[in-house]
């Protein structure tokens, strides 16, 4: 049971106030868990986390004896239902406003941003704003770890937080779960990576107009560098070319030998990898021009 200002009340609730972030398992709400009677209270509440009977201003309560209630929140009012004139649905400017007659107080909002204990900045925001990436300070670096902030929606701002720098230790590389006959990984991508990052291939065009081997759509998620180093396993063992497509025209790229694998860098997590042979144009005019000197020489 969780709520901002009674778990169980038998007793009047009246002329009150709350804006909170609540978790619990059943009867949560932001004016009481469960009450007989509440009236004439405001909440403006964030539940993160229920089971059963939760609302915005109680998780349940006797309905006659709920009257001129607001609320601001993603949840009904009682046990998630909203009632007219009882658990009612407002805009932020009727909780403030509210405050501001009851209790001679301003509302205000704020992110605090903490690592390791300590806090590293805080932000103030109007509800329901966009946080700027520029006013999101950035995670104190650790050796050996990636770090990020605690979830939250910064799109939408609609609650105070505390968000905590959460780190993740490094990996080098990542591969794909597609792979060629003999097991290995069609894809690497090398870089830094948190536990959460991977690497998605799957069939890419037909590319005909370069006579394509095969070709490999990739797309690297939950990592936010803007270049790599991959490594592409041909599927053909003979000399091939590589080119790389962004979703345009396809560029042939310089591409060097790691094992039985082509290393090459990318920018961006969004790129194709065409496989080509390699034109036999070229080989057989310098095998002519080699021929021709030897004639020459004899």
């Amino acid at each position: 049971m969780s709520a901002a200002l009674g778990g169980v009340s038998e007793a009047v609730i009246k002329r009150s106030a709350s804006k909170c972030t609540l978790s619990g398992g059943d009867y949560v709400g932001g004016i009481a868990g469960c009450a007989e009677e509440i009236s004439s209270c405001a909440a403006c509440v964030n539940i993160a986390r229920h089971e059963e009977f939760a609302g915005s201003v109680a998780g349940q309560a006797e309905i006659e004896s709920v009257k001129s209630n607001i609320f601001v929140g993603s949840m009904g009012g009682i046990d998630d239902i909203t009632y007219t004139y009882r658990a009612e649905e407002a805009k932020i400017e009727d909780f403030v406003q509210f405050v501001k007659q009851n209790f001679d107080r301003d509302v205000t909002f704020k992110l605090s941003f903490v690592a390791d204990g300590e806090e590293v900045g805080n932000v103030e925001f109007t509800y329901g704003s966009a946080i700027a990436e520029s006013d999101i300070p950035n995670v104190p670096e650790k050796k050996g770890y990636y770090g990020k902030w605690s979830e939250y929606d910064f799109e939408n701002a609609t609650y105070d937080a505390v968000l905590e720098a959460e780190y993740f230790r490094n990996m080098d590389i990542i591969a794909s779960e597609a792979k060629r006959e003999d097991g290995k990984s069609i894809v690497i991508v090398c870089g830094a990576f948190d536990d959460s990052a991977a690497v998605i291939v799957s069939e890419g065009g037909a590319y005909e107009e370069l006579d394509a081997i095969d070709s490999r759509k990739v797309e690297i998620k939950n990592s936010y560098s803007e270049k790599y180093t991959v490594r592409y396993k041909p599927l053909s063992e003979k000399s091939v070319n590589i080119y790389v497509s962004y979703g345009g025209v396809a560029e042939k790229i310089s591409t060097r030998s790691f094992g039985s694998y082509l290393e090459f860098e990318v920018s961006g997590c969004r790129f194709e990898i065409i496989e080509t042979k390699k034109a036999l144009r070229g080989l057989l005019r310098r095998c002519a021009r080699r021929l021709f000197c030897l004639s020459l020489r004899s």
